[in-house]
């Protein structure tokens, strides 16, 4: 059994399966050591590519863009907002902060006024930290670390100002 490599299609050809006539004409001629070595970098979430001969050769999969990792920054914000939300017995912070203008039940206007202050506070802190990372002046990492120390929320219930 041979085992080839196309660089054209980025697939294998197996010559018991797959006739001459059948293969691309770009493909190489790989070893079984090979073969398994390069399915098992894949498994662990490299990736199969070509190199400069048109042999398959193992790389390390592309980080996140700066857009895709400020993307990131922002849910991990949201999420932590909504997650406070829901503690507080809400469905999520927009929901929460549907009351802060509501008086019919005050402790509901309570929490609402409550939460949108937090909500700003917090948005007010991470919004720079993304920005900086957006302008290249911060890593990803080095943002979540920062993104770690929140505003916390007020225990009372302090009107907004």
């Amino acid at each position: 059994m041979s085992i080839f490599y196309s660089a054209s299609t980025g697939g294998f050809y197996d010559d018991a399966i797959h006739g001459e006539d059948a293969r691309p004409v770009d493909v190489v001629d790989i070893d079984e050591q090979t073969y398994r070595a390069l399915l098992d970098g894949q498994s662990a979430g490299q990736l199969i590519s070509a190199g400069v001969d048109g042999r398959p050769i193992l790389t390390a999969r592309p980080g996140p863009t700066l857009e895709q990792s400020c993307a990131d920054l922002k849910a991990s914000v949201q999420i932590r907002l909504d997650e406070a939300a829901q503690a507080a017995g809400y469905d999520d912070i927009k929901s929460a902060v549907s009351y802060a203008d509501e008086p019919a039940v005050p402790q509901y206007q309570a929490d609402g006024v409550r939460l949108r202050a937090w909500r700003s506070r917090v948005w007010a802190f991470a919004l720079p930290v993304i920005n900086r990372v957006a302008a290249g002046e911060l890593t990803p990492e080095a943002a979540a670390e920062q993104l770690v120390e929140l505003p916390a929320i007020d225990a009372t219930s302090p009107t907004e100002t």
